[in-house]
């Protein structure tokens, strides 16, 4: 029999804004999986300093920087000699992006210099939509931070981004989804995606004004054949289970007062 790995995956942590409930009960789950990887799908910090948008924030870049030291920390802690893995977001993205910190700072303020925590942790993917250097592969599964938002644009990026009888695990959203089949009109095709949600604060002042009732904060658990091969054949299948555990939502209720309505 082949030998499965188990994965634990989260994203958009956007510290200094972490939920210290979610972080609790994210460092336990790791420590109960006892994963062979702990995978971080980016957003790790806000970059409030990189935004192109006006910012009533009164913490500094450098207090992200020693906040993401302290939770990388803690996820060390708990995983143990598990291979941690970091796939960039396009939040932490936004501060080498071009027109956001000044270029003559730019190399200055690179967060990879200012997380010592995040040097033993794997370089997984950047904040590309490339096929490559895009993505962290592991067997069958890909995982990358995420760039689409809406149902087709996600089963598109599954596709686009992932392998036939691949599983596609993204955050970006905040909008936690279990295993989700990608289909073409009533036919299913042999693509799957998920999304882990958030492990940041819910409750933002700059989302009053938007849809934010699907937020909610979870993980995966992801048991993978790592030498499972992506191959077209008819008798091809996955090779890998996964499940999303939340650890709350933005409004729980929110499907019991519909049905009650």
């Amino acid at each position: 029999m082949p030998k499965y790995v188990k994965v634990v995956s989260f994203s958009c942590v956007h510290v200094p804004h972490d939920d210290k409930a979610a972080r609790k009960w994210l460092v336990q789950t790791i420590r109960d999986e006892r994963p062979d990887y702990v995978v971080h799908h980016g957003d790790a910090l806000e970059a409030d300093a990189a935004s192109r948008w006006p910012s009533e924030q009164d913490h500094h870049l450098i207090d992200e920087y020693s906040a993401a030291d302290d939770y990388f920390a803690e996820i060390d802690d708990a995983k143990g000699d598990a291979t941690g893995v970091f796939c960039e977001g396009n939040h932490d993205d936004n501060i080498l992006a071009r027109h956001r910190i000044s270029p003559k700072l730019r190399d200055l303020c690179d967060y990879r210099k200012h997380i010592p925590r995040l040097a033993a942790w794997k370089r997984g993917a950047d904040y590309e939509y490339n096929r490559d250097r895009g993505v962290f592969r592991l067997g069958q599964v890909s995982f990358m931070h995420g760039y689409e938002t809406s149902e087709s644009g996600m089963a598109a990026q599954a596709i686009t981004m992932g392998n036939p009888f691949g599983l596609c695990v993204w955050g970006h959203t905040h909008r936690p989804q279990p295993v989700t089949q990608v289909f073409r009109g009533q036919a299913p095709l042999p693509y799957w995606w998920m999304d882990v949600g958030c492990m940041c604060n819910m409750d933002n002042d700059y989302m009053k004004r938007k849809r934010q009732w699907r937020w909610g904060q979870a993980c995966a658990i992801i048991n993978l054949n790592p030498s499972a091969g992506t191959a077209k054949s008819p008798r091809m299948s996955p090779h890998w289970d996964a499940d999303l555990r939340i650890f709350r939502m933005y409004e729980p209720d929110l499907y019991q007062r519909k049905a009650s309505a």
